[in-house]
């Protein structure tokens, strides 16, 4: 879920992870800068998942001055969590090319043999 709010403290989100310890809690900042909170609840459904974890947010949140509305909230199923951790955070990679070795002496003897080869035109 995810709370209205910038300035949360380091000592605040400790905090707010030692309360929500059982719930393996993952608290942090979303990626616009709103603070972030992660945490696992074993239910049946989905319904229930919605009910304890608010529960427990909104009940742990404000004993560590951790006020802010909350804007956003997410249930996933661990299942689709578990989909989503294996897709690919990156574009897939189309391929390999190996450049050819080349030294200067190489090229170089290359470029003198073709010119040396070519006989001047007739005209």
């Amino acid at each position: 879920m995810e709370l209205d709010s910038r300035d949360v403290s380091d000592d605040a989100m400790d905090g707010l992870h030692e309360n929500l310890a059982e719930a393996s809690p993952a608290v942090g900042t979303a990626p616009n800068g709103n603070f972030s909170v992660w945490i696992f609840v074993d239910t049946a459904t989905a319904r229930q998942a919605d009910e304890a974890a608010l529960k427990a947010v909104t009940a742990a949140a404000p004993a560590q001055g951790i006020t802010a509305p909350l804007v956003g909230f997410e249930v996933l199923m661990e299942d689709e969590l578990d989909r989503r951790n294996d897709e690919p955070t990156g574009p897939a990679l189309v391929g390999t090319a190996r450049s050819p070795r080349c030294s200067a002496s190489s090229v170089s003897a290359r470029a003198s043999s073709a010119t040396t080869s070519r006989r001047p035109s007739p005209r």
